[in-house]
């Protein structure tokens, strides 16, 4: 199963990558195809120190969706509208997004969108397709050393 992350290149991003190519190929996405690239010889290094196989590969983001079975969306909140609007080829696809509805300010500000935009951003990633939003995670600092914890909790839901 081909896993692309949009917004690879970020702590939770790498994070998600660091936990998911140890058993599926994952397509690390950016706006910019050299951090893309860099981000994933960096998830490649980490998680071979740690012993275990890794398969990881970096591109745009545009690319990451359309060589990927799965979306992982891993972009800061603000993001979220402007980039689906830059890409396609969501559909037959599963999308999933960690994205929560945060800003930091002077301290992180919860900032809900209202019922029909959520559904509206919903239908625009995945028309006619399944979406999840809302799974927590956390980012690529934490994954150094926990080699027990490489995989997501969710682990059969990826199999």
């Amino acid at each position: 199963m081909k896993i692309g992350i949009v917004g690879g290149t970020g702590d939770i991003g790498e994070g998600i990558a660091m936990r998911l190519s140890s058993n599926h190929d994952v397509v690390i996405g950016s706006r910019e195809e050299d951090k893309a690239v860099e981000s994933s010889e960096v998830c490649y290094a980490t998680v071979t120190k740690l012993g275990l196989p890794c398969s990881v590969s970096g591109y745009s983001n545009q690319e990451a969706v359309d060589r990927s079975d799965i979306v992982i969306l891993a972009i800061p909140f603000k993001h979220v509208e402007p980039t689906l609007a830059s890409l396609h080829g969501f559909e037959k696809k599963l999308v999933i997004s960690p994205v929560n509805p945060m800003e930091k300010r002077d301290f992180f500000v919860f900032t809900p969108l209202l019922k029909d935009r959520q559904r509206s951003l919903s239908e625009d990633c995945s028309p006619g397709n399944k979406a999840l939003f809302g799974i927590q995670y956390r980012g690529s600092k934490q994954v150094e050393g926990a080699h027990r914890t490489a995989r997501p909790c969710c682990t059969g839901l990826w199999r």
